[in-house]
């Protein structure tokens, strides 16, 4: 999912989702990249949507930034 959605992201939150993911930091990598895809307005489709609502409610996370993010289906 990092994979496909990272590159259409500011390259500076790019670079610290790579890292973490990297590291495998994903309760840090997952966050980050929800988070600059609502800052940046990046559109996703619902299936990538659904993807990473599923990965925050695993890790416990909040789903504040997830439920900004526009939908192009």
């Amino acid at each position: 999912m990092a994979e496909q959605l990272a590159p259409k992201i500011n390259p500076v939150y790019r670079q610290m989702v790579q890292v973490h993911g990297r590291a495998g930091a994903w309760a840090d990598a997952i966050p980050t990249l929800v988070g600059a895809l609502a800052e940046e307005d990046v559109a996703v489709t619902s299936a990538q949507k659904d993807g990473l609502r599923s990965l925050l409610v695993f890790r416990s996370e909040p789903l504040k930034y997830l439920e900004q993010l526009r939908i192009i289906d």
